[in-house]
């Protein structure tokens, strides 16, 4: 598929994985749209119940262009990253 020809992208969900697939458009020159059922981004972290937190080493969750900061928890709490 040639990328030329492609106007715009739809993308349904606003968590990591939509957010990230528009970033990647986005900085490839493509225009894209994203489409959200609830009034807030960030998927299944906007809504966690209280004291959840992530389950595996928080680099597993860094993006190469926002890092966590240094003091952040290794398994780090869940409101972190809402």
């Amino acid at each position: 598929m040639e990328l030329k020809n492609i106007k715009r992208v739809g993308i349904i969900g606003t968590g990591v994985a939509g957010l990230s697939t528009a970033k990647a458009l986005l900085a490839n020159g493509l225009d894209c749209v994203l489409f959200e059922r609830s009034d807030r981004v960030g998927g299944v972290w906007a809504d966690g119940y209280s004291n959840f937190g992530v389950q595996a080493p928080k680099e597993l969750y860094e993006f190469p262009d926002w890092p966590l900061p240094e003091d952040t928890p290794n398994f780090t709490p869940g409101p972190v990253f809402q």
